[in-house]
């Protein structure tokens, strides 16, 4: 965890964790939508492997087709 300056962290590392001033370049994509996994941690791939499956193949896959992005369907 990143801590601020007066807890003897890193102000700039603390700032862009805690969604500050310094943030990287604007993300491009045809979508974006902030999904939460309530009752998870930072490893949601091992702790809700079923709810991240449920929301990629509702949320994510549509996009991807719509965007001519997704796998081809079948063998």
């Amino acid at each position: 965890m990143f801590q601020g300056p007066e807890r003897g962290g890193d102000e700039a590392g603390s700032r862009a964790c805690h969604g500050g001033a310094r943030r990287g370049p604007a993300l491009a994509a045809p979508s974006k939508r902030l999904v939460r996994f309530r009752r998870s941690g930072h490893h949601v791939t091992s702790e809700k492997p079923g709810k991240l499956l449920e929301t990629l193949v509702s949320v994510a896959h549509p996009i991807a087709v719509r965007a001519g992005d997704a796998a081809p369907d079948g063998p």
